[in-house]
């Protein structure tokens, strides 16, 4: 145990060495086991992204372009959240974000106002076939960008291809 070196002060001047000596080694070996399995992890996420990447260049050997394919799953996983937002409202502010849809007109063509408006069953939701996406053989342009000048190899590959999300 430690003593108080005067009274009406904070500051320690003896302590049991045994004490302390025992508490930095369980504190350090904590640390050991943790330091342990941070690597651990670590290296399990690294054969996950490794495994990944060969999914990735099988893709591309197979002719299906990489950089779609990500874009493709990056829409996926946007659509997953969006859904997930709506979920995890209330019944009561759900009908208030398909009010919002309904009023914002153009909304709907977004995946999660598509979904909300899906949901309610709206004539709009009703005519509209599943959310698609265009891929273009891996030459995906972002609104407003000038598009790209074609080549001769370009002219060999496949016209543009819709692809549906479900």
């Amino acid at each position: 145990m430690a003593r108080k070196a005067k009274e009406g002060t904070n500051e320690f001047t003896e302590f049991e060495p045994a004490l302390v000596q025992d508490l930095v080694e369980r504190i350090e070996e904590c640390k050991g086991d943790l330091d342990s399995e941070r690597g651990a992890y670590m290296k399990r996420c690294r054969d996950i992204r490794d495994r990944i990447a060969g999914v990735f260049q099988e893709a591309d050997a197979r002719g299906v372009p990489s950089r779609a394919l990500k874009k493709f799953l990056k829409v996926r996983d946007q659509i997953a959240k969006a859904r997930a937002v709506l979920d995890d409202l209330e019944p009561k502010h759900q009908e208030t974000v398909h009010d919002i849809a309904k009023a914002f007109g153009d909304a709907a063509d977004l995946p999660l106002f598509a979904e909300v408006l899906k949901r309610k069953g709206g004539a709009a939701a009703a005519e509209e076939p599943a959310t698609q996406v265009e891929v273009d053989n891996g030459a995906s342009r972002l609104a407003g960008m000038k598009k790209p000048r074609k080549t001769k190899a370009d002219e060999d590959e496949p016209a543009e291809t819709a692809v549906t999300l479900n």
